[in-house]
């Protein structure tokens, strides 16, 4: 992957080779959680002594004029970087943390005068808290009556970090009186002084670009580096590096233990260049998601293509559009859309690999959740044919549906994932994601785990515990039918990948007393006789259940004679006594006899085949009979879309 970003970043530099910084540029959202978002101009009037502001809408242009490229490297590194995300870095240690970096002479002067004019010196602090010594002033400013910033000093007990927050508070107050943008509509911050934008200085400038690599070499040493295998000079300080490429925190890891890492992970200076770039380049192009978890979808150049002039950006747009294809509906909409212009590249899926890197980002720290690598192009086609086929087979058993569609987006919301143990939850399901993509087997026992614990969210109504929302207006049953459908259309698609072993002999179709539709469907999921039964006993389960909601029982008493976290052999057969007592009961058991003599057949030739022992266990068991209560379910949902199409044309 460290290398694959270093050839990301040498294309990237490659087409602005005397732009170091613009590489760096970190693109800005325009919207966020659905407001229009702004830059705040904040500026200081060193002669007349006084402040104000003005809001600005995010464009394209706004993170190249006003230098975004992310704030000082590191949560514990000083800030002094006059872009930001955080206003309560501008309004106590920019300033004087940048006057720190700066030589004696007229320019340090001039900060040191804003200092004194802008901002209140709370005394010494010690440790961590030198950097919060100074705050704006904004009793000076009319922002707040004389002695609030002692009061709120005294009353976090001189805490000066806390004190900052309080003026913070005050401050973004203030903003939305001055422009009427609400602190959710600002992104970024930035400062000028008598109407000139620090950001443009060439000192400041030279300053950003020096910290970048200039200062991370100054203890270099010779050697050979790690990613490029050249003699030279070389650092093993990777702080400025977003991604951890090696564990350089803990002792433990360096050479011989001795805290030294020169050994482990030198780096020269043109790799280093290059991987920051690169980073940058990543994290503004190569960024997507599945559900709710981000991921950055990174090729490793094996050769670079030849053919003709080469645009980074349009190459790694295909890329990105490639995998999208595969995540939804949406993405594979777009992706075919392009498809005229992205032919020429084709023909070049064989000069790179994919790695895919899971990650979440919580401020300046940045955790790698999962990484799947060396993953080919042609593999992305193949799980697109496959998952297609699968909803397609779906199609012609059921009708046309997008419910039967299958991508890695409607996966995510199949594998229930409570939100108090997210990074835990989110293993299983990478997992399941890196067994797609890398072609390794998938546990069957696994898949039917997941599918009865959804099933237990949608009956105790635990939506708000999990990662799945009941559809609006949707009955909870009626929604669980379509789920447990799409459960098996995962495992055929799954199968049709070849990571799936379901297990069991597939039995004879053509001799069993059901309709078409039901045989196909045993056929293509490869039922044999056990799971056949449980999947014709939920059948009569979707009927009694029908005719209780014609008879206003809109609870449909019948499902709650169902354990939804598994059931025993005893408890099926104790319970296929009351459901032929509910069919006689709701008038529906003359026209179900057939269906239910074939329950009964292979219910009993289901554990004969097998020594006389059932040989399902409890879970397998449920997740057939719901199974079997979805396909009834959707039959008859669909046949009353049907019939309301043919009144609607009747009356028309």
């Amino acid at each position: 992957m460290l290398e694959a970003i270093k050839n990301l970043g040498g294309l990237a530099l490659a087409e602005k080779p005397d732009d170091f910084l613009g590489s760096l540029i970190r693109i800005v959202p325009k919207v966020k959680g659905g407001k229009e978002q702004h830059i705040i101009k904040i500026n200081f009037e060193s002669k007349n002594e006084s402040i104000s502001v003005e809001g600005k809408e995010i464009d394209d242009r706004t993170p190249y004029e006003y230098i975004w490229i992310g704030n000082a490297d590191g949560s514990m590194s000083p800030q002094w970087y006059f872009t930001t995300t955080n206003v309560e870095y501008l309004l106590s240690q920019t300033i004087p943390n940048y006057i720190d970096t700066l030589d004696e002479g007229e320019y340090r002067d001039g900060f040191a005068d804003i200092l004194n004019k802008f901002y209140v010196d709370l005394g010494e602090q010690s440790g961590s808290k030198k950097r919060y010594r100074y705050v704006l002033n904004v009793e000076k400013f009319g922002m707040a009556e004389s002695g609030w910033i002692d009061n709120a000093y005294q009353a976090s007990d001189k805490d000066a970090k806390k004190t900052i927050q309080e003026v913070e508070k005050v401050f973004i107050k203030w903003i939305k009186e001055q422009t009427d943008i609400t602190e959710k509509e600002i992104y970024l911050y930035t400062l000028s002084v008598d109407g000139r934008m620090l950001v443009q200085d060439e000192e400041y400038l030279s300053l950003v670009a020096k910290t970048k690599v200039e200062d991370v070499f100054e203890a270099a040493k010779p050697g050979i580096c790690s990613v490029c295998s050249k003699e030279g000079v070389v650092t093993d300080n990777t702080t400025k590096f977003t991604l951890k490429y090696y564990m350089t925190d803990k002792i433990g890891f360096s050479s011989e233990v001795s805290g030294d890492f020169m050994k482990n992970f030198p780096i020269c200076k043109e790799c280093y260049t290059k991987i920051l770039v690169g980073e940058a380049y990543v994290s503004n192009h190569m960024k997507t998601n599945i559900g709710g978890l981000n991921l950055y979808v990174i090729p490793d150049i094996i050769f670079k293509p030849d053919m003709g002039f080469f645009n980074i950006d349009k190459w790694t747009g295909y890329i990105k559009d490639s995998f999208n294809s595969v995540k939804s509906k949406d993405g594979l909409e777009i992706f075919e859309s392009k498809l005229k212009d992205y032919m020429e590249y084709e023909s070049y899926k064989n000069n790179y690999i994919l790695n895919l890197v899971f990650f979440e980002k919580n401020q300046a720290e940045f955790k790698v959740l999962k990484l799947i690598k060396d993953v080919p192009p042609s593999r992305l086609d193949t799980i697109k044919t496959c998952f297609g086929d699968a909803a397609k087979s779906m199609d012609g058993i059921l009708g046309e549906s997008p419910m039967w569609e299958l991508n890695l987006g409607r996966i995510y919301y199949l594998m229930p994932l409570k939100s108090t143990q997210r990074s835990l939850e989110y293993k299983k399901l990478l997992e399941l994601y890196d067994e797609i993509f890398s072609g390794k087997t998938v546990s069957y026992d696994f898949l039917i785990e997941q599918a009865v614990q959804l099933c237990q969210v949608y009956y105790f109504d635990e939506f708000g515990q999990y990662n799945v929302n009941l559809v609006s207006g949707a009955e909870w049953d009626i929604s669980l039918s379509y789920v447990m459908l799409q459960e098996n259309i995962l495992m055929d698609g799954l199968k049709r990948l070849g990571v799936l072993k379901i297990g069991g002999e597939k039995m004879e179709y053509d001799s069993l007393n059901v309709d078409k539709g039901t045989r196909d469907y045993f056929e293509e999921m490869g039922y044999d006789e056990p799971k056949a039964a449980l999947f014709l006993l939920g059948n009569l389960i979707g009927t009694v259940a029908s005719a209780q909601w014609r008879d206003n029982k809109e609870n449909k008493p019948i499902l709650n004679k169902l354990n939804y976290q598994g059931m025993s052999w005893n408890k099926i057969q104790r319970f296929t006594s009351e459901l032929v007592e509910k069919l006689k009961q709701y008038n529906v058991l003359n026209y179900n006899e057939l269906k239910f003599s074939e329950c009964m057949r292979l219910l009993d030739l289901g554990k004969a085949m097998n020594n006389g022992k059932w040989p399902l266990n409890d879970r397998e068991n449920i997740y057939y009979i719901l199974s079997g209560y979805g396909f009834e379910t959707a039959k008859i949902m669909n046949n009353k879309k049907e019939k309301d199409n043919e009144e609607e044309y009747v009356n028309e």
